[in-house]
C-alpha cells in the first residue's frame, strides 16, 4: 500500500510548524554518551537526539560508537540532548535526557550525557505550565512524523519496546527522504520536554531565556505492535494518518534475536521514510459493470442480524467496563438433523465488537472486526434449534471463543501509556442465548430481545435478533 502523502497535504495533515529560525551558521553540540557500555553493533547500539524545546522537532540524531563520542550540527535555540543505550544480551535499554542546552550561532558547546539512573522529582499529573500553546503557524510541504513507542515484548525482550522506537527515530532523521521528513518528539521525550519548561517559570529563571513552547503537531504516526517468537521477534507497524487514525500503509516482518538483530532493525527506518513519502498510485479506471444477477436464495439457509451489549459491572468481578458487537449471520440447515428438531448450524459469520470504558487511569476505547467462522476453526455448533410443530418454537444458542476486542488507552494520567494498546478477551462470551424457546410469528421469521444471564454467576447481557428463512 502507497502512502497518499499528496492527500494528507491537500487536507491540513502535511502542513507544521516553523521548525527554526533562520541563521547564518551552524551550531556543534558535542561531547560523550556514558554510564553504560556501548557494545558492537552485533550486541547493542547507542543514540543520541537533539530535540528542539520549543517546537518538539528531532533536529538532529548520531549513532554513537564504541567511545561514546558524538557531534551534533544544530541551529541556534534551546535543545534537550536525549541519550539511549541498548544491550541485546543483558536485555537492556537506558536513557536519560540532559539537562537544557541553549546554542547561539555558530557555538561550539561541549554536554556530556550519562544514562545511569537518576532520581527525580515527581511532577502532579495535573500540573500547568504558563508557557504558550501550539501557534498555528504552518509550514507547507513538509510531513511532521511521530514515533510511538512499540509494545507488546516481553520477557527478554521487552526492551525493544522502547529501543525500536530510537532506532527508527535515527534513521528516518539520517536518510535521504525523497520528501521533506521532520521527526517530532514522542510522548516520552515531550514529557521530559515539559518538564524543563515548567523548571523555567519559576521566578528564579532568567524571563529573557525562557523558551516559548509552540509544539508541533504530527500529520502522520508511526504506531508497533512486538510479538515474541522463538529466538526472533515479529514486528506490525502501522502508519497511519494522525489526523483522522485512517491507515495509510502496514508493514510486517521478523526479526531475529542474533547477532543479526540490530543490522535488520536499522534497515526498518528509511523504508518507513519511503513508504511515508511514497507518490500515490494512479486511480484505475474501472469499466462498467453489468448490473448484478439476483441473489441466489437457498432454501435450507436461514439468515439475519444479531447484537448484543454487557456492561461488566454487572459480573461477579466488576469492572468499569462496557462491551457491545453486532453482526450478521448465515445459517444452514443441518440435513442429518433429528426429526422433529431441525438444527441451524453457523455458515458465516462477521461481528462489530467494541470496547469502552476505564482501565487503571487511562480511559479506553476501539472496535475490532471478528470472523467467526475463522475464529472456530472446531465449529460453532447449532445455532438455531426450530420445533415446526403447530405452534413453532426455537431456540438461541451461541457462546463461543470470539478472540479479543483491542482499544486505545488515552486521558492516562501516565502521559507515556496515551496510545497504548490494551485487549479485552471475549472467549466464552454468549451473543445468542433464550432461557426459555419463544414462539416464532411465523414459520418463516425468528426475532426478539432479552435481558439477562446465561448462568447465575455470569455478568448480565442484553440480546437482540432478527432473523428469517424457508420453511423447515
Amino acid at each position: 500500500m502507497h502512502l497518499l502523502r499528496a492527500s494528507v497535504i491537500a487536507t491540513g495533515a502535511g502542513l507544521l510548524a516553523a521548525l527554526a529560525p533562520t541563521v547564518t551558521s551552524a551550531s556543534t553540540l558535542s561531547g560523550t554518551l556514558d554510564g553504560a557500555p556501548i557494545r558492537a553493533q552485533g550486541r547493542g547500539l547507542a543514540e543520541v537526539h537533539g530535540v528542539r524545546l520549543d517546537t518538539g522537532i528531532v533536529a538532529a540524531s548520531q549513532r554513537v560508537g564504541a567511545s561514546g563520542r558524538y557531534a551534533l550540527s544544530l541551529p541556534a535555540g534551546g535543545y534537550l540532548v536525549v541519550g539511549t543505550v541498548m544491550d541485546r544480551q543483558q536485555g537492556t535499554v537506558l536513557t536519560r535526557p540532559s539537562a537544557s542546552v541553549r546554542l547561539r550561532n555558530g557555538q561550539k558547546r561541549r554536554v556530556s550525557v550519562s544514562v545511569r539512573k537518576v532520581r527525580r522529582k515527581k511532577v502532579r499529573a495535573d500540573a500547568r505550565a504558563a508557557y504558550v500553546q501550539e501557534s498555528g503557524a504552518v509550514t507547507a510541504g513538509v510531513t511532521a512524523v511521530e514515533v510511538y513507542d512499540f509494545t507488546g515484548a516481553t520477557g527478554d525482550l521487552a526492551f525493544l519496546n522502547k529501543g525500536i522506537t530510537d532506532i527508527i527515530i535515527t534513521d528516518i532523521v539520517g536518510t535521504t527522504a525523497a520528501c521533506p521528513i521532520a521527526v517530532i518528539a514522542n510522548a516520552r521525550d515531550r514529557a521530559a520536554i515539559a518538564t524543563e519548561l515548567r523548571l523555567q517559570q519559576s521566578p528564579e529563571f532568567d524571563p529573557a531565556s525562557r523558551v516559548r513552547r509552540d509544539f508541533i503537531k504530527p500529520d502522520v504516526a508511526v504506531q508497533g505492535r512486538l510479538f515474541n517468537r522463538a529466538g526472533a521477534v515479529a514486528y506490525e507497524i502501522k502508519i497511519r494518518n494522525a489526523r483522522t487514525g485512517v491507515v495509510l500503509d502496514t508493514k510486517i516482518g521478523e526479526v531475529k534475536t542474533d547477532t543479526t538483530m540490530f543490522a535488520t532493525l536499522t534497515a526498518i527506518g528509511p523504508d518507513i521514510a519511503a513508504r511515508i513519502c511514497a507518490p500515490p498510485p494512479p486511480t484505475p479506471v474501472a469499466p462498467p459493470q453489468p448490473p448484478p444477477p439476483p441473489p441466489v436464495v437457498d432454501p435450507d439457509a436461514v439468515s439475519g442480524t444479531f447484537s448484543g451489549e454487557t456492561n461488566l459491572l454487572t459480573s461477579p468481578t466488576p469492572v468499569p467496563i462496557t462491551l457491545s458487537w453486532s453482526g450478521q449471520l448465515s445459517l444452514l440447515r443441518d440435513p442429518y438433523g433429528f426429526s422433529p428438531v431441525v438444527t441451524y448450524p453457523l455458515q458465516a459469520g462477521a461481528m462489530t465488537a467494541t470496547i469502552s470504558g476505564q482501565v487503571g487511569s487511562c480511559a479506553v476505547d476501539g472496535t475490532t472486526q471478528i470472523d467467526l467462522v475463522l475464529s472456530n476453526p472446531g465449529g460453532l455448533g447449532s445455532v438455531l434449534a426450530v420445533d415446526p410443530g403447530a405452534a413453532p418454537a426455537y431456540r438461541l444458542g451461541l457462546g463461543v471463543g470470539l478472540a479479543s476486542v483491542f482499544g486505545t488507552k488515552h486521558d492516562c494520567a501516565d502521559s507515556s501509556r496515551n496510545g497504548e494498546q490494551v485487549q479485552w478477551p471475549l472467549y466464552g462470551t454468549a451473543l445468542l442465548w433464550t432461557p426459555e424457546p419463544p414462539v416464532a410469528a411465523s414459520r418463516y421469521r425468528f426475532e426478539g430481545s432479552v435481558n439477562g444471564r446465561p448462568e447465575p454467576a455470569s455478568s448480565l447481557y442484553h440480546w437482540a435478533w432478527s432473523l428469517s428463512g424457508a420453511q423447515p
